[in-house]
């Protein structure tokens, strides 16, 4: 110590005195230990502190390493779900996940209760992926109480939703197909997309959710042979036309192929001349 005070450490010896055998007094001695113990102290915490800086080295890095490599799979594996059951680029669901989502809520149907009404979509412009984008984030708006809203291949579109006012339905339709062909800003320039729609009912114009998708499709190609930019909804009528159509585009491809066409020319006759003044070709 400093003289005045005991030491904070230090080492005592007692060292009793004898006499003829008889113990006359003792002898305390106290040295004074403060300054080695705090050596001391200070190397065992720069070993403790090694020997942690240690044990984080050999065993914290890799278990760190090893979370956070479980992290980035489990990421990888959510990632890897989400893309098995959506549209990379608009974020809306696929066909495989929309059809396995409408074939549930089909089920669920009770038949003079309520219906399944599904809009087919189809947009005609081709600037790539940004009206893309757009198109699809306003039919998300648009069609936000739906059941689901899919994109089903380039530039066609899906939804359906569960209803039971006829009427009510066939007003949203009109409004939505409206709504869709509003100019789209892209590259600085407002470009107007036209819009096709095409719906059908179930379990009124479908007997089941493959039905459905056919009748819809029929409703959306009656939509575009009226010119686009315009929507339809299916009655029975509309697929007589359409299988006549096809059944005709059919006959015609068969006979271009087979060279089976004649061409003939037929003559034009003015009326004030009454001669032959021109002729028009014809196939036949």
């Amino acid at each position: 110590g400093d003289g005045h005070h005991e030491p904070l450490h230090y080492a005592e010896v007692n060292h009793p005195v004898l006499k003829d055998g008889i113990l006359q007094y003792a002898l305390r001695v106290r040295v004074d230990q403060t300054e080695r113990f705090t050596l001391f102290q200070t190397a065992i915490w720069e070993i403790s502190l090694l020997l942690g800086a240690t044990a984080l080295f050999v065993v914290g890095i890799p278990a760190y390493l090893s979370v956070r490599s479980r992290k980035e799979a489990d990421l990888a594996d959510q990632r890897a779900h989400y893309l098995s059951k959506h549209d990379s680029m608009t974020g809306l669901a696929n066909r495989n996940y929309f059809l396995d989502k409408l074939e549930r809520h089909a089920k669920k149907v009770k038949a003079g209760q309520d219906k399944i009404a599904f809009v087919a979509i189809s947009y005609g412009h081709d600037v790539g992926d940004e009206l893309l984008i757009q198109f699809a984030a306003q039919l998300k708006y648009e069609c936000q109480n739906f059941q689901s809203i899919a994109r089903i291949g380039g530039d066609e579109f899906a939804c359906f939703t569960r209803f039971t006012d006829d009427e009510e339905m066939r007003q949203f339709i009109d409004n939505l197909q409206k709504s869709m062909s509003h100019p789209y800003e892209i590259k600085d320039h407002n470009l107007i997309s036209t819009v096709s729609i095409g719906a059908a009912f179930y379990p009124d114009d479908a007997k089941d959710v493959t039905d459905l998708m056919k009748k819809a499709d029929i409703a959306l190609y009656a939509a575009k042979t009226d010119g686009r930019n315009g929507y339809a909804i299916f009655n029975s009528a509309m697929e007589a036309e359409i299988a006549s159509r096809r059944e005709l585009e059919a006959l015609l491809r068969h006979a271009a192929q087979h060279h089976s066409f004649d061409l003939f020319f037929q003559p034009l006759y003015c009326g004030e001349r009454k001669t032959a003044c021109g002729f028009e070709a014809l196939m036949r």
